[in-house]
Parts: C-alpha cells; sequence; structure tokens
C-alpha cells in the first residue's frame, strides 16, 4: 500500500485490510498496542519513500523485511498533509517493470499483481556429458 501519507492519517491503509478482506504488510494501525510498534512505522515510512522510485525500491523493502506480497496498491490522489498525486514516479516505473503486471486503475487507485520470476540457474549443478 503506497500513498506517502503519514501514517496516522492514512486512510487507505487504515480501511484496507477491513473492506477488501485482505491483509496489508505495509499497514501500521492495529499494531499501536503491540511490541514493535516503533518497527511497524519504521517499516512504513521507508515502503512509502519508495513513492518517488521504481519496482527496485519495493523489492528490496521486502527483501529486507523479508515481506512476501502479491499485489500492490498504489494511490492516484494527493496525500493527506501534502499537494501534488503522490506517486507519479512508481506507477511509471511500474509500468515498463515486467516484475509488475497492472490489474486494476480507475480514479483512485492502480493495483498491480507482482509477478513471480523465475529462479536463476543453479551454476554450482553441473550437466553430466
Amino acid at each position: 500500500m503506497i500513498s506517502r501519507d503519514n501514517w496516522p492519517d492514512d486512510r487507505s491503509s487504515e480501511w484496507f485490510p477491513v473492506l477488501a478482506r485482505r491483509v496489508s504488510v505495509a499497514t501500521v494501525q492495529g499494531h499501536e498496542w503491540l511490541p514493535g510498534f516503533s518497527e511497524e512505522i519504521a517499516r512504513y515510512q521507508e515502503v512509502q519513500a519508495c513513492a518517488d522510485w521504481d519496482g527496485d525500491c519495493i523489492e528490496a523493502w521486502a527483501q529486507r523485511y523479508d515481506v512476501e506480497f502479491t499485489y500492490l496498491y498504489v494511490v492516484k490522489r494527493p496525500p493527506v498533509s501534502r499537494g501534488g498525486d503522490c506517486c507519479v514516479a512508481l506507477r511509471n516505473a511500474l509500468a515498463h517493470d515486467p516484475r509488475f503486471e497492472r490489474v486494476f486503475e480507475n480514479a483512485g487507485v492502480v493495483i498491480y499483481r507482482h509477478l513471480p520470476q523465475p529462479e536463476p540457474p543453479d551454476r554450482s549443478r553441473r550437466a553430466l556429458p
């Protein structure tokens, strides 16, 4: 979920799990009274910074936090506390990234499917002659 909102203002992240009946790997709301709350905020802030970057940023975030995800929800609206469209750079980059397939778009959001990438060949095994 990329919106570039500050986590307390992020209405998309807050309501997404309930409305979509899906788990959001980057939503802070609901963790306020659980151990690791400050780590959840840091993880959220780091992925929101990807709004100005590309798929490599999203992949690096997922790898760093050992997060698996199947879809990426990218808003098309100004952040609550800032002006301008939040995620133009990211949406433009994902449009040309083979790891992400646009599956839905309307005036408020673009949803991408995260496509599994083939594993690189294992070079340690050699075929017998």
